[in-house]
């Protein structure tokens, strides 16, 4: 898994991401990029993280989206002091 900083386009506007590779590289290589957008704390309204998404998918067959997705969240609870900032600034659009 690598994880790195960068920006993406949502709504027509420029924002801040964190992008996600992962990579199985079993029998079957797979792999799944995700971005997770934010908003840095410099900004108008401060820290916000917003829904990931996946953007990308290599492999065979469908990506199982919904696990991917139980991981991800998986992921960034056992992260401690991350998992502290995603649950207090995390903005569902929806």
């Amino acid at each position: 898994m690598l994880v790195y900083d960068g920006f993406t386009e949502q709504e027509g506007v420029r924002t801040d991401a964190l992008f996600v590779v992962a990579r199985s590289c079993g029998q079957a290589p797979q792999t799944l990029r995700i971005v997770v957008p934010y908003r840095n704390a410099g900004s108008e309204g401060g820290v916000a993280v917003y829904p990931p998404g996946f953007v990308d998918w290599q492999g065979e067959g469908e990506p199982d989206l919904r696990a991917a997705g139980a991981a991800s969240f998986r992921g960034v609870k056992s992260q401690g002091e991350a998992a502290a900032v995603w649950a207090d600034h995390f903005v569902d659009p929806a």
